[in-house]
Protein backbone atom coordinates (compact mmCIF):
# COMPACT_ATOMS: atom_id res chain seq x y z
CA UNK A 1 0.00 0.00 0.00
CA UNK A 2 1.47 3.00 -1.04
CA UNK A 3 2.40 5.88 1.32
CA UNK A 4 -0.07 9.36 0.77
CA UNK A 5 1.85 13.09 0.08
CA UNK A 6 1.06 14.21 3.87
CA UNK A 7 2.86 10.76 4.91
CA UNK A 8 5.94 11.37 2.42
CA UNK A 9 6.48 14.94 3.86
CA UNK A 10 6.47 13.88 7.49
CA UNK A 11 8.15 10.73 7.24
CA UNK A 12 10.09 10.23 4.26
CA UNK A 13 11.47 7.33 2.81
CA UNK A 14 10.35 5.37 5.92
CA UNK A 15 7.91 2.94 5.13
CA UNK A 16 5.18 3.24 7.46
CA UNK A 17 2.01 1.81 5.67
CA UNK A 18 3.93 -2.22 5.87
CA UNK A 19 5.51 -3.71 8.75
CA UNK A 20 9.11 -4.98 7.93
CA UNK A 21 9.56 -8.14 6.54
CA UNK A 22 9.13 -11.02 8.70
CA UNK A 23 8.42 -9.06 11.87
CA UNK A 24 4.46 -8.21 13.27
CA UNK A 25 5.47 -4.95 14.35
CA UNK A 26 8.22 -3.06 14.07
CA UNK A 27 11.52 -2.77 16.41
CA UNK A 28 12.54 -0.45 18.49
CA UNK A 29 15.14 1.26 15.97
CA UNK A 30 12.45 1.67 13.59
CA UNK A 31 10.21 3.49 16.37
CA UNK A 32 12.69 5.88 17.14
CA UNK A 33 13.89 6.55 13.49
CA UNK A 34 10.15 7.40 12.94
CA UNK A 35 9.35 9.55 15.77
CA UNK A 36 12.21 11.93 15.48
CA UNK A 37 11.93 12.27 12.00
CA UNK A 38 8.22 13.61 12.17
CA UNK A 39 8.97 15.07 15.76
CA UNK A 40 11.67 17.28 13.85
CA UNK A 41 9.26 18.52 10.86
CA UNK A 42 6.19 19.12 12.92
CA UNK A 43 8.25 21.47 15.45
CA UNK A 44 9.30 23.14 11.85
CA UNK A 45 5.66 23.45 10.65
CA UNK A 46 4.51 24.70 14.08
CA UNK A 47 7.55 27.29 14.31
CA UNK A 48 6.65 28.82 11.04
CA UNK A 49 3.03 29.09 11.90
CA UNK A 50 3.88 30.61 15.12
CA UNK A 51 6.06 33.62 13.28
CA UNK A 52 3.06 33.61 10.96
CA UNK A 53 0.82 33.98 14.28
CA UNK A 54 3.36 36.24 15.36
CA UNK A 55 3.48 38.82 12.25
CA UNK A 56 -0.55 38.64 11.90
CA UNK A 57 -1.09 39.73 15.93
CA UNK A 58 1.87 42.42 15.20
CA UNK A 59 0.00 43.74 12.59
CA UNK A 60 -3.46 43.79 14.30
CA UNK A 61 -2.20 45.65 17.11
CA UNK A 62 -0.45 48.22 15.11
CA UNK A 63 -3.57 48.72 13.60
CA UNK A 64 -5.65 48.90 16.26
CA UNK A 65 -3.71 50.22 19.05
CA UNK A 66 -1.10 52.28 17.78
CA UNK A 67 -2.47 53.83 14.63
CA UNK A 68 -5.95 53.68 15.58
CA UNK A 69 -6.41 57.13 15.29
CA UNK A 70 -5.05 57.74 11.98
CA UNK A 71 -7.76 55.05 10.24
CA UNK A 72 -10.55 56.24 12.29
CA UNK A 73 -10.03 59.98 11.01
CA UNK A 74 -9.60 58.31 7.67
CA UNK A 75 -12.90 56.16 7.97
CA UNK A 76 -14.55 59.63 9.29
CA UNK A 77 -13.33 61.56 5.98
CA UNK A 78 -14.85 58.90 3.95
CA UNK A 79 -18.09 58.25 6.04
CA UNK A 80 -18.66 62.15 6.64
CA UNK A 81 -18.44 65.76 5.37
CA UNK A 82 -19.43 68.26 8.03
CA UNK A 83 -19.73 72.04 6.37
CA UNK A 84 -20.60 74.59 9.38
CA UNK A 85 -23.35 76.89 8.03
CA UNK A 86 -23.98 80.24 9.59
CA UNK A 87 -27.45 80.93 9.62
CA UNK A 88 -29.09 84.05 9.08
CA UNK A 89 -31.21 85.23 12.12
CA UNK A 90 -34.55 85.76 11.50
CA UNK A 91 -37.31 88.54 12.32
CA UNK A 92 -38.14 89.35 15.88
CA UNK A 93 -41.84 90.30 16.09
CA UNK A 94 -44.94 90.77 18.88
CA UNK A 95 -47.88 88.74 19.05
CA UNK A 96 -49.54 91.09 16.76
CA UNK A 97 -47.28 90.61 13.71
CA UNK A 98 -45.55 93.80 14.35
CA UNK A 99 -41.34 94.15 13.68
CA UNK A 100 -39.65 94.71 16.27
CA UNK A 101 -35.98 93.68 15.60
CA UNK A 102 -34.10 92.62 12.02
CA UNK A 103 -31.11 91.37 11.06
CA UNK A 104 -28.59 94.02 8.89
CA UNK A 105 -25.89 91.98 6.93
CA UNK A 106 -22.73 93.99 7.67
CA UNK A 107 -19.14 92.98 6.38
CA UNK A 108 -15.60 93.53 7.03
CA UNK A 109 -13.20 94.94 4.64
CA UNK A 110 -10.19 92.93 4.86
CA UNK A 111 -7.22 92.99 2.23
CA UNK A 112 -3.70 90.76 1.59
CA UNK A 113 -1.03 93.26 1.87
CA UNK A 114 1.28 90.42 0.20
CA UNK A 115 -0.49 91.38 -3.12
CA UNK A 116 -0.70 94.74 -3.19
CA UNK A 117 2.15 96.51 -5.57
CA UNK A 118 0.87 100.30 -5.02
CA UNK A 119 -0.14 100.88 -1.63
CA UNK A 120 -0.60 104.54 -2.13
CA UNK A 121 -2.96 104.03 -4.57
CA UNK A 122 -4.92 100.93 -3.85
CA UNK A 123 -5.77 103.10 -0.60
CA UNK A 124 -7.25 105.87 -2.62
CA UNK A 125 -8.91 103.93 -4.56
CA UNK A 126 -10.60 101.98 -1.41
CA UNK A 127 -11.07 105.61 0.49
CA UNK A 128 -12.73 106.71 -2.70
CA UNK A 129 -15.21 103.60 -2.56
CA UNK A 130 -15.53 103.60 1.09
CA UNK A 131 -16.73 107.26 0.86
CA UNK A 132 -15.90 108.77 4.21
CA UNK A 133 -11.96 108.21 4.72
CA UNK A 134 -10.09 110.77 6.78
CA UNK A 135 -6.59 112.06 5.99
CA UNK A 136 -5.05 110.02 9.03
CA UNK A 137 -7.44 106.69 7.97
CA UNK A 138 -6.22 107.17 4.55
CA UNK A 139 -2.67 107.11 5.76
CA UNK A 140 -3.13 104.03 8.53
CA UNK A 141 -4.74 102.21 5.60
CA UNK A 142 -1.71 103.16 3.14
CA UNK A 143 0.25 101.63 5.82
CA UNK A 144 -1.31 98.83 6.71
CA UNK A 145 -1.39 97.76 2.57
CA UNK A 146 2.30 98.46 2.66
CA UNK A 147 3.37 95.12 5.55
CA UNK A 148 4.51 92.75 3.51
CA UNK A 149 5.13 90.54 6.26
CA UNK A 150 1.35 90.68 7.51
CA UNK A 151 -1.48 88.40 5.74
CA UNK A 152 -5.13 88.91 5.75
CA UNK A 153 -5.52 92.46 7.99
CA UNK A 154 -9.23 94.13 8.57
CA UNK A 155 -9.00 97.14 6.79
CA UNK A 156 -12.37 98.85 8.20
CA UNK A 157 -14.53 96.83 10.52
CA UNK A 158 -18.32 96.13 9.51
CA UNK A 159 -19.92 98.24 12.53
CA UNK A 160 -17.51 100.76 10.47
CA UNK A 161 -19.23 100.66 7.74
CA UNK A 162 -22.44 101.46 6.09
CA UNK A 163 -24.88 99.51 3.44
CA UNK A 164 -23.78 101.98 0.56
CA UNK A 165 -20.20 101.96 0.94
CA UNK A 166 -20.51 97.85 1.23
CA UNK A 167 -21.66 98.25 -2.59
CA UNK A 168 -19.04 100.92 -3.24
CA UNK A 169 -16.78 98.23 -1.98
CA UNK A 170 -17.71 95.08 -3.73
CA UNK A 171 -18.61 97.35 -7.08
CA UNK A 172 -14.74 98.27 -6.94
CA UNK A 173 -13.65 94.28 -5.92
CA UNK A 174 -16.35 93.63 -8.91
CA UNK A 175 -14.34 95.90 -11.54
CA UNK A 176 -10.85 94.37 -10.84
CA UNK A 177 -12.22 90.88 -11.16
CA UNK A 178 -13.03 92.14 -14.45
CA UNK A 179 -10.13 93.69 -15.13
CA UNK A 180 -7.64 91.36 -14.65
CA UNK A 181 -4.44 93.31 -15.76
CA UNK A 182 -4.90 95.78 -13.17
CA UNK A 183 -2.19 94.34 -10.34
CA UNK A 184 -2.55 95.39 -6.44
CA UNK A 185 -6.64 94.38 -5.57
CA UNK A 186 -6.89 92.48 -8.26
CA UNK A 187 -4.80 90.12 -7.72
CA UNK A 188 -5.76 89.96 -4.33
CA UNK A 189 -9.22 89.32 -5.05
CA UNK A 190 -8.02 86.76 -7.90
CA UNK A 191 -6.14 84.71 -5.14
CA UNK A 192 -8.81 84.19 -2.10
CA UNK A 193 -12.30 84.83 -2.61
CA UNK A 194 -14.71 86.51 -0.59
CA UNK A 195 -15.02 85.07 3.02
CA UNK A 196 -18.77 85.09 4.65
CA UNK A 197 -19.33 88.45 6.18
CA UNK A 198 -16.04 89.92 4.64
CA UNK A 199 -15.28 91.71 1.60
CA UNK A 200 -11.43 90.78 0.82
CA UNK A 201 -9.42 92.90 -1.47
Amino acid sequence: MGKQWWARFLVGRTAVSDSPAGHERPDGRFELEWRGIVKGRLLIVLGVLAVWVAGLEARLVFLQAIDHDTYVQIALSQQQDVKDIDAVRGDIRDRNGQLLAFSVESFDVKADPLFVRDPAREAADLCRALGDCSNAELADVTAKLGRKNKRDIVVRAAQNISPDAVKRVAALIEARRAALKVKGLTAAVAATMPAPNSLRL
